[in-house]
């Protein structure tokens, strides 16, 4: 499954760059890390 996510990434980022686009792939790319920085401290902060 997540080889398939991973082409699919591939792919969306190559269309992406292709219509000069890619700072929008860069933010989500940006978007999704921050989300999961934000899970992270969250529930290290619940579990205390």
């Amino acid at each position: 499954m997540e080889r398939m996510n991973k082409m699919a990434d591939d792919t969306l980022r190559s269309d992406l760059i292709t219509h000069s686009i890619y700072s929008a792939w860069q933010f989500i790319e940006y978007t999704e890390k921050n989300i999961a920085t934000v899970q992270y401290c969250a529930d290290t902060i619940k579990n205390r």
